[in-house]
């Protein structure tokens, strides 16, 4: 079984190179520089922390919001205008499920959908995934096996 992450934390090499020497992930500004009020934090300055902990890593919420504003507010196939509120409930939605391989985090692979559009959706994307699994799945071995 795949399991769904909350939020997304691996590192990049560049990012865990800069946190490594002590210096801004975001910037690579060496922390003598940063000013007296960041000292103990992770970035140089407020702009950067909101770069590295809601834009590089948001959480599902974050991301939805992001996907959303990037789709100009529109469900993703009916284009009916998406309000960001209770009463208009939303979907961030993978394009290709995670059961066949797509990925969770990469914004290429993420849409909104409407409810109701995302209900249609998920019940064509099983006939997918079933039929994914009994003819186009790739022979796993070993460890592999447990992802599945």
């Amino acid at each position: 079984m795949i399991h769904r992450e909350y939020r997304r934390y691996a590192l990049t090499p560049l990012e865990r190179e800069r946190l490594e020497k002590r210096e801004c992930p975001v910037c690579g500004c060496a922390r003598e520089a940063f000013k007296p009020r960041n000292r103990n934090a992770v970035c140089c300055c407020p702009d950067h922390s909101e770069t590295y902990w809601h834009e590089q890593r948001p959480t599902r919420d974050g991301m939805r919001c992001l996907v959303h504003k990037e789709q100009l507010g529109l469900c993703a196939h009916c284009k009916e205008k998406i309000i960001l509120d209770w009463r208009h409930p939303y979907v961030l939605d993978h394009i290709t499920p995670i059961a066949m391989g797509g990925s969770q985090w990469d914004r290429d692979n993420l849409q909104v959908l409407c409810e109701k559009c995302n209900k249609w959706k998920t019940a064509k994307d099983m006939g997918k995934i079933a039929a994914w699994k009994r003819h186009d799945r790739p022979v796993l071995t070993g460890q592999q096996k447990t992802l599945f």
